[in-house]
């Protein structure tokens, strides 16, 4: 089941990734590794849906979630280069000029899997950085979202939306949290490059920088990386996030689908609760509401900028800037690019005919 997810999937021994049992609980495949008293997890499906819910599972250990989810994380953030691959020695560059399914299928077709070099920030970013940045991130957002057993309960119609809906805000946090943890005011990219949020420095980048990144490196200081540090968050914290960010309700989803993804989300956010309850235990339980308030008022601004960034790059690709044609658009926005651009076309040539008109 689930062949599109498991297609260029590596387990440890190098094995092809299996997918799990249809019926699965939400909490079951995150817990999988526990001892078999706490795996011991009930389950309900849908009379009319394979999709599992979570109705009558009981507690449990979020202690167990949290580190679970923290190793999926980590495993992400360092996977096993390509280095045999002639892509990975000669440093190519990544080719976003291919379909969303092609690159679900196969995702090293966009991008090697380069050692990400977040605190590497030698130099500011230009126009080539903003295609490698975006088809690495890519790649690591894929190896994080096949690292979910979770998903695989979802047929390829539904996990393409969630895939494509979900990339932005997931990156935003994952720019941020790198950011931050780097101490860089600014965008750090995953090469030795990065974008400041300094409006001097910003005069000496091209305009494709500037018009990507412009606001979106503001927004995302101030309305994220500010709120990391306010609070000094940890990096078990940010694992969290990373998989609320990922397992939130979506419209655009099938009704049992939203609900199974929502109702995954859910644990992860009692996880998080949990755990910072815990670890503000010796301070007030109002200091630890208002970290984990804090924390959840992050998924608003990434979202926000995600919002941002789907407006940048559909205006991008019709102006063929910065070559965000290709994948980049389809993931960024619903109206297919030949339609948007005769429409822009449409409208330059009436603007046009009018101001001739006015002369």
């Amino acid at each position: 089941m689930a062949q599109w997810l498991a297609m260029d999937a590596r387990d440890s021994s190098g094995g092809a990734v299996q997918s799990n049992r249809k019926g699965d609980s939400p909490g079951e495949n995150i817990v999988k590794r526990l001892s078999p008293s706490k795996r011991r997890l009930g389950h309900q499906c849908s009379p009319d849906s394979s999709i599992p819910s979570s109705s009558g599972t009981p507690d449990l250990d979020h202690r167990e979630i949290v580190k679970e989810l923290y190793e999926r994380q980590k495993k992400s953030d360092t996977p096993e280069s390509d280095e045999n691959e002639l892509s990975f020695l000669f440093g190519r560059s990544c080719n976003i000029n291919t379909t969303l399914r092609m690159a679900i299928e196969k995702p090293t077709i966009v991008c090697s899997r380069s050692p990400l070099k977040w605190g590497n920030t030698q130099r500011l970013a230009n126009k080539q950085d903003l295609a490698d940045t975006w088809g690495r991130t890519f790649l690591w957002y894929h190896d994080y979202v096949k690292s979910y057993d979770e998903l695989r309960n979802l047929d390829f119609t539904d996990f393409k939306v969630l895939f494509r809906n979900r990339f932005s805000p997931v990156s935003w946090m994952l720019y941020a949290w790198n950011s931050f943890k780097n101490g860089i005011e600014g965008v750090t990219f995953t090469n030795d490059s990065w974008y400041p949020n300094n409006k001097e420095m910003q005069k000496c980048l091209d305009e494709h920088c500037n018009s990507y990144y412009g606001s979106l490196a503001e927004t995302m200081m101030h309305d994220v990386i500010d709120k990391m540090r306010a609070i000094q968050m940890t990096e078990e914290e940010y694992s969290c996030m990373l998989a609320i960010t990922l397992f939130r309700a979506d419209y655009r989803l099938s009704r049992h689908a939203s609900q199974y993804i929502q109702s995954v989300g859910d644990e992860f956010t009692k996880a998080l609760s949990e755990h910072v309850l815990k670890n503000e235990a010796s301070q007030s339980e109002l200091k630890a509401m208002d970290r984990l308030a804090t924390l959840m008022c992050m998924l608003t601004s990434v979202q926000h900028l995600a919002h941002k960034e789907d407006d940048t790059v559909t205006f991008m690709a019709i102006f063929h800037m910065a070559d965000m044609h290709g994948l980049p658009y389809e993931m960024h926005t619903n109206i297919p690019e030949r339609c948007m651009v005769e429409t822009v076309a449409t409208v330059c040539k009436e603007n046009m005919v009018e101001t001739m008109c006015k002369d």
